[in-house]
C-alpha cells in the first residue's frame, strides 16, 4: 500500500522503518477515535477504530484512515 503525508503529500516509505502512526500523530492519536464495523483486510476482525485526515487539496473529500481494534493493521479507504 502506497502513503503520503497528510501535511505536505509526499510518498512515504514505509519499508525504512518508518511507522504509520508516527506520520499521523503517534499512537495517542487512536486513543480518543470513534469505532466502526468495518472487515480488517489483515485478520478478518470486525471493528475499527476510523478518523478521517485531509490528504489532498481542500477541494477533494477527505481520506479515512482505519486501524483494526484487534491486530492494529492500518489501511485507507
Amino acid at each position: 500500500m502506497l502513503y503520503f503525508c497528510p501535511k505536505c503529500n509526499n510518498k512515504l516509505f514505509t519499508e525504512y522503518s518508518m511507522e504509520v502512526d508516527d506520520i499521523i500523530g503517534g499512537s495517542d492519536t487512536w486513543k480518543n477515535a470513534d469505532t466502526t464495523d468495518a472487515q480488517c483486510p489483515k485478520c478478518g476482525f470486525g471493528k475499527a477504530y476510523f478518523m478521517q485526515i485531509q490528504t489532498r487539496s481542500a477541494d477533494e473529500p477527505m481520506t479515512i484512515i482505519l486501524r483494526c481494534c484487534e491486530c492494529a493493521n492500518i489501511w485507507r479507504d
